[in-house]
């Protein structure tokens, strides 16, 4: 018959400690690859953001360079440079008649037809006084 108890002189592991064993690193690999999974989209989301930031800059300071900005809205795509890229521009009056203010939004992903089905979006706003 098999002898149940461990003799004190036996060196190993027991067939359920080396089961548990490998329950916890089975889990713990799991774990770790949706870490690892859920940093690769922030990581991704992070550039895109970045990205926007640094086109709506420059599309800000396109604006601030040339004549003072009609009233109402415009649109377009950053072209060759972020073709993935869309840029709304609206502008609106203030109280102060030389001051108007624009607001910029970049957005990315999705379709141009389908507003909602955007992946991200950053919206900056800006002053501009009329100088002249």
């Amino acid at each position: 018959m098999w002898n149940k108890k461990r003799r004190p002189d036996s060196k190993g592991f027991t067939l359920l400690e080396i089961m548990v064993a490998l329950a916890v690193i089975s889990i713990s690999l799991v774990v770790l690859l949706g870490l690892r999974n859920r940093d690769l989209v922030l990581s991704a989301t992070a550039r895109d953001m970045t990205k926007a930031t640094m086109l709506a800059r420059k599309k800000i300071t396109e604006i601030h360079m040339s004549s003072f900005p009609d009233l109402g809205e415009k649109k377009g795509r950053f072209g060759e440079e972020a073709p993935e890229f869309r840029w709304r521009q609206e502008v609106v009056q203030t109280p102060f008649e030389a001051v108007r203010e624009m607001v910029l939004e970049v957005s990315w992903g999705g379709s141009e037809d389908h507003e909602e089905e955007k992946d991200g979006q950053v919206s900056f706003t800006s002053y501009l006084f009329d100088g002249t």
